[in-house]
């Protein structure tokens, strides 16, 4: 089975990790194209553009950094939640974090798949590929 996401957007602070993800996504022909912010605020955006005035194209799934300067992914989570964004969210996270922090990210009905560690690699991102493509499909 060849796993699609169609439209991909990476939001992290981090450039060399969405340099890696971009790559990998690429590489293994995943993502029809991939998009980019470096924090919950310009993701925010642009989805709104895709949303509200017809950009395309629009992003299928967001891999989401949940610790980041600006607006953080729990702030992107909640935001994207009241305005009703429609993108599936992959959490990321490179810092520990409290167990109930991340219980919390659970409760978001856009959040699919599983916590995704980095930094990544092409295993931690093959792990969590099977529901994230399940999730799109299925939305579509």
């Amino acid at each position: 089975m060849t796993i699609s996401l169609g439209v991909v957007l990476i939001v992290d602070d981090n450039e060399d990790d969405r340099f890696i993800l971009k790559r990998l996504l690429s590489r293994a022909g995943i993502a029809q194209s991939v998009l980019e912010a470096e924090d919950g605020a310009k993701a925010i955006e642009l989805l709104r553009d895709c949303s509200r005035r017809g950009f395309a194209p629009c992003p299928n799934v967001a891999f989401l950094d949940l610790h980041m300067p600006e607006m953080d992914g729990f702030q992107f989570l909640k935001a994207q939640q009241q305005e009703r964004l429609p993108v599936k969210v992959v959490p990321m996270l490179s810092v520990d974090m409290p167990q109930i922090q991340l219980d919390q990210i659970e409760s978001y009905p856009t959040v699919v798949g599983s916590l995704i560690k980095m930094p990544l690699s092409p295993q931690e991102l093959c792990r969590g590929l099977s529901p994230i493509e399940h999730a799109v499909n299925y939305s579509r």
